[in-house]
């Protein structure tokens, strides 16, 4: 596995009154795959992007995949853990 989509992307952007441009200047990703993401919802993000556009968000990496740990254990510890995209 090489990822995990991310469907409610575009639902936390919009919540957060950021265009997609912003976003991608915050978190390093390029607006294309940002729309990929939004318009395709089943579309995988690697766990650094979901790492990065979380912390552009301000939101919890899990809270962005729409994971819940407790019931998941497939997923990448360091997602898990809220360690990706830190830095």
């Amino acid at each position: 596995m090489k990822g995990i989509p991310v469907p409610y992307l575009r639902a936390w952007r919009v919540q957060r009154a950021i265009s997609q441009l912003d976003l991608a200047a915050a978190s390093g990703i390029s607006r294309q795959i940002i729309s990929r993401l939004e318009n395709h919802p089943a579309q995988n993000a690697s766990f650094d992007t979901i790492g990065r556009l979380a912390k552009a968000l301000d939101i919890d990496a899990q809270q962005l995949a729409h994971i819940d740990p407790a019931t998941v254990r497939f997923i990448a510890p360091a997602l898990l853990a809220g360690k990706v995209g830190a830095a």
